[in-house]
């Protein structure tokens, strides 16, 4: 049964979710001294070419320009000398609801298989259309309504297996007619 239902798309363990919040808070503090530096500005050395660096004739110019990058850590003194201050602070808050399934879901069927069976029977056709709520309507191989026996043969169905119908529709199923 866990197997029809998800079939025509119901996630029954998605639907049994209760309602949840939640929330996430971040707070950031950028500054320097508290994490151990000395409050002193910091200047790396350029990078320089070294025998592996290879300069590529397109490239000469921008090769030649020295790289530098200077970094000066935010302490008391340079906050108090700049009026500098940065703090960064966040809160995502969430909510998980039940979503209700779509409407007209709980009436969708898929036609099962009735012409797999080794003896596929009107009789056995009959037995698994009815559990779903589908009708079914027997036709001779020329397409000429029928009542057969219940021991007649089913040959071919309309729609094929594993469609999605609605509850209550007709499942149009070819007998061979024993004489």
């Amino acid at each position: 049964r866990i197997q029809l239902l998800q079939a025509i798309g119901y996630r029954p363990t998605f639907y049994a979710l209760p309602e949840t919040t939640g929330e996430v808070r971040v707070a950031l503090r950028l500054g320097g001294g508290a994490a151990g530096s000395d409050g002193r500005a910091v200047r790396p050395q350029p990078v320089t070419p070294t025998s592996e660096t290879r300069v590529l004739p397109a490239r000469l110019g921008l090769n030649l320009l020295p790289a530098k990058l200077y970094a000066t850590p935010v302490d008391a003194g340079y906050a108090n000398h700049y009026g500098y201050t940065a703090d960064v602070s966040a809160t995502l808050t969430f909510r998980i609801v039940p979503v209700p399934p779509p409407q007209g879901a709980d009436e969708l069927r898929v036609v099962p298989d009735l012409t797999a069976s080794t003896a596929p029977t009107v009789a056995a056709a009959r037995a698994a259309l009815a559990p779903l709520g589908l009708v079914p309507r027997f036709v001779a191989s020329d397409g000429a309504t029928v009542e057969p026996a219940d021991d007649d043969e089913v040959t071919a169905q309309t729609p094929t297996a594993g469609v999605i119908v609605g509850l209550g529709d007709e499942v149009t199923l070819t007998v061979d007619a024993t004489p």
